[in-house]
């Protein structure tokens, strides 16, 4: 980013793994890295939006957020705790950023219109070819249903997955028993 701090496919990234990091840490229970991240992705937003530029303090900012999202890892895994006074220091320097409004960095590109409607592939068909310039992903879960804990839920992941663009969800209900055998702990959906 040092190098071409105007990069809006670089900014996108950078963001878009903010947001990843948020979003896999709210649902996997880890909000302490989900409340500071999101924090820290609020002020990245302004730098994808063209509204506070990619200095090197910015940089040096990014790279200790990722040291401190890694301290509170290693905490939850039974690890020293993480300085709550390091990570204040962070959100007081990006905030302070934030409101000097450096010189702005160039905007992202708007989708283009091939990219803003693509039908998603049913669960049993193939996916479709992708316009040319846009990408599509197939996702499959399935998960073994005696792994799953009780408190998992899915909906936040599919979320997440709905944040990067347009998404179309498909349950494959092939394997689900007659109402009389259903076992409510199980998971027979995929």
């Amino acid at each position: 980013m040092d190098k071409t701090p105007r990069d809006a496919g670089l900014i996108n990234r950078v963001f878009r793994a903010l947001h990843t990091i948020k979003g896999s840490g709210s649902m996997f229970g880890f909000e302490d890295i989900a409340d500071f991240t999101h924090e820290v992705e609020t002020v990245f937003m302004q730098v994808r939006d063209g509204a506070l530029a990619v200095t090197p303090a910015l940089i040096g900012l990014l790279f200790r957020t990722r040291d401190h999202v890694q301290k509170l890892l290693d905490a939850a895994q039974g690890g020293p705790p993480a300085d709550p006074e390091a990570m204040a220091a962070i959100l007081v320097e990006l905030n302070t950023l934030a409101s000097a409004k450096a010189e702005p960095a160039a905007p992202s590109p708007a989708p283009s219109p091939a990219q803003a409607s693509v039908p998603a592939p049913s669960a049993s068909e193939p996916a479709p070819a992708a316009p040319p310039g846009l990408n599509t992903l197939r996702i499959r879960l399935k998960p073994k249903s005696n792994d799953v804990p009780a408190s998992f839920t899915i909906a936040p992941l599919l979320a997440e997955i709905g944040n990067l663009g347009q998404c179309q969800t498909v349950a494959n209900a092939q394997g689900v028993p007659e109402l009389n055998d259903l076992d409510p702990k199980l998971l027979y959906l995929w």
